[in-house]
């Protein structure tokens, strides 16, 4: 039963359905392992870490130490370049319950917030609608936000329908007062400004584990951290409810090196900027006796992240291992369907006196060519998979920007698909070299 492409083609629908999920599963494998080999390289897993600055001893009245705002957008950029490992880093100034007006209708938002680019990697924000702000917002200091999903229909409608929309966000001090918390203000005091911003896009977050993991803090308005001014203004009109650009949590990405390590350097790093503005700034709740310190955790947000990040890579490996088993099952179909209707052929070939191991090794020959032929389309398509996964792996925090295809990927590709059509091909051999030549000729 030599290896030809009469044999091959004799069933021809077969042999190409094995072709073409053998290369669509190479295509998906070297597109996968071309995005986390870099990674994997450098060494390590990736640590999700959430910094804060706290006071070392409990509040008065029983509570945990508040966390001050002193963090300010270049301390990202001072981690990304001077803590060797990390790959993104973002600070987020929160500022809950804020009033928003829209189409002369107001709206209570749970929590807005101010942070960079790098917020969307580190959270897997996705978008829906429009385009999530970038460097050149940041430079700029556009007046621009994005909205959750969930805001985007509670005030206009439908996604879409918020792009180059205008909200109005009112100041703390008036949101207070028209949710009945605050009393009016004294006679000749003012509101301050509010800020009126353009709708750039809709965001959607990645599912949670579970509800129990839902933060009520997370924002559901973003705004460019750079369209802060560091004096409590804004570069174009009012600031609404923030005061300044200064964070209370910085989030970090660390890919090559351990939690622990960057943890250290971080503590080194930014421990004696942070006393330094804490004093400068001569917080209310300091008594001048107590001790602070910079706290950076795997806990909280920095947990979610991490587990997202793990649930992700769970399903991608199990998506690309399924298509290469049901590659190797039609090849193994395939392989059986080519054996059974050629019995006749096997007991000529037994008849003449071929051995029980060139059988196999013939039968096995033709899942191999099919695999290889299967091998060079994944090659083909690698380039094509890769950038049809590029949303999917985008969401990893530790993803590189830049899609090529490593060398080192192809050739596990390759090597794997090979080794799948060498074990797909075992039981038709086997069940081939099991006939007799009389047997054979009989089964015809």
């Amino acid at each position: 039963m030599p290896f030809t492409w009469r044999r091959l083609t004799a069933n021809w629908l077969a042999t190409v359905l094995g072709i073409l999920q053998v290369g669509v599963a190479i295509g998906a494998v070297v597109a996968l392992l071309s995005s986390v080999l870099p990674a994997l390289g450098r060494g390590a897993t990736p640590s999700f870490l959430e910094a804060s600055y706290h006071p070392t001893r409990a509040s008065s009245d029983g509570a945990g130490p508040a966390a001050a705002s002193l963090f300010e957008p270049q301390d990202a950029a001072l981690v990304r370049h001077e803590v060797d490992g990390v790959t993104h880093a973002a600070t987020l100034a929160r500022q809950p319950l804020v009033v928003i007006e829209a189409e002369g209708r107001r709206h209570l938002v749970r929590s807005v917030g101010a942070t960079e680019p790098d917020y969307f990697r580190l959270t897997g924000l996705q978008a829906v609608a429009g385009a999530l702000f970038g460097p050149a917002e940041m430079a700029q200091g556009a007046g621009v936000a994005v909205l959750s999903e969930v805001v985007a229909r509670q005030l206009f409608g439908e996604p879409a329908d918020a792009l180059n929309r205008e909200i109005v966000m009112l100041s703390v001090e008036e949101g207070l007062v028209l949710q009945g918390r605050l009393g009016a203000l004294p006679h000749g005091m003012t509101y301050p400004p509010r800020a009126t911003l353009k709708v750039a896009g809709v965001f959607r977050r990645p599912e949670t584990a579970s509800a129990a993991s839902v933060d009520l803090l997370q924002p559901e308005v973003l705004v460019p951290i750079g369209w802060l001014e560091p004096d409590g203004g804004a570069r174009t009109g009012g600031a609404g409810p923030f005061r300044g650009h200064r964070a209370d949590t910085l989030y970090v990405a660390a890919a090559s090196r351990s939690a622990e390590d960057v943890r250290r350097e971080m503590k080194v790093l930014l421990e004696p900027l942070l006393e330094e503005r804490r004093l400068q700034q001569a917080l209310e709740s300091d008594d001048r006796s107590s001790t602070w310190e910079l706290q950076v955790t795997l806990g909280g947000f920095a947990g979610r992240v991490q587990e997202r990040s793990r649930a992700l890579s769970g399903v991608l490996v199990g998506a690309v291992l399924a298509a290469v088993v049901a590659a190797g099952l039609a090849i193994g179909t395939a392989g059986l369907v080519h054996t059974m209707e050629h019995t006749h052929a096997i007991g000529l070939y037994r008849a003449l006196g071929a051995t029980r191991g060139r059988i196999m090794g013939r039968v096995a020959a033709e899942s191999v060519g099919v695999a290889g032929m299967g091998a060079l389309l994944g090659v083909g398509l690698a380039w094509p998979m890769q950038r049809l996964l590029g949303p999917l792996l985008a969401l990893l925090p530790t993803a590189s920007p830049e899609q090529h295809i490593q060398l080192a990927a192809l050739g596990i590709g390759v090597g794997l698909a090979l080794a799948v059509g060498l074990v797909a091909g075992w039981y038709p051999g086997w069940l081939a070299t099991r006939w007799s030549a009389t047997e054979a000729l009989r089964e015809e």
